[in-house]
């Protein structure tokens, strides 16, 4: 199953690296462009995902509602992101979660243009409304499935508490954490999942 976390990298993104690689656990982290350039500690952040096997995709560069923007602000945020990230990893992401998980048939294809799949989740404990360990921590012990694709916020405390208790729970069970990539081969235009109904952050 994939882990993935949006809206870094943050103060607490340090540690969650270093208990994802106590673990052997990969995770995808979908990045807003503004934040992984803001400062050196995040960009190194950026390369350190990158160096020990973890998967950097886009997540918008300003965090902007696509379904409100035009065609070329959708553009702009999204190509604005890849290379911010390509500049700091040396590769291209393949892989855009739109922010609040909004997009239409318009936005598939602006994705598709740029080369991206879109990925969306199932499910999420919505973390950056209960800011509580022993919640994200049980709500992932009790819906985290094989094939699943769990969407979480490394910006946040709570929820870096919660994985970093979790994941020894999930070892013992014998769940392998990968990147999106690693457990599905999306192409550009992809949505998964194919029936989409969420929403969040």
């Amino acid at each position: 199953m994939a882990l993935t976390f949006d809206d870094g990298p943050g103060a607490h993104t340090g540690r969650l690296l270093d208990a994802l690689k106590e673990y052997d656990a990969k995770a995808t982290f979908f990045v807003v462009g503004r934040v992984a350039c803001e400062n050196e500690d995040n960009m190194a952040l950026i390369k350190r995902m990158v160096d020990e096997g973890h998967e950097v995709a886009n997540h918008s560069y300003s965090h902007f509602d696509f379904l409100k923007i035009s065609d070329s602000a959708v553009l702009k945020q999204i190509s604005k992101t890849n290379e911010t990230i390509a500049s700091i990893t040396g590769k291209i992401p393949t892989l855009l979660r739109p922010p609040y998980g909004n997009f239409d048939n318009r936005v598939t294809q602006l994705a598709k243009q740029e080369g991206l799949a879109i990925v969306l989740w199932t499910p999420s404990p919505e973390d950056w409304r209960y800011k509580d360990v022993d919640y994200v921590c049980n709500f992932m012990l009790d819906y985290i499935e094989a094939g699943n694709t769990f969407l979480l916020h490394d910006v946040h405390k709570t929820t870096v508490d919660g994985v970093i208790k979790a994941l020894p729970m999930l070892a013992e069970r014998g769940l392998k954490l990968v990147t999106v990539s690693e457990l599905f081969d999306l192409k550009p235009g992809d949505i998964h999942p194919a029936s989409w109904g969420g929403g969040g952050e």
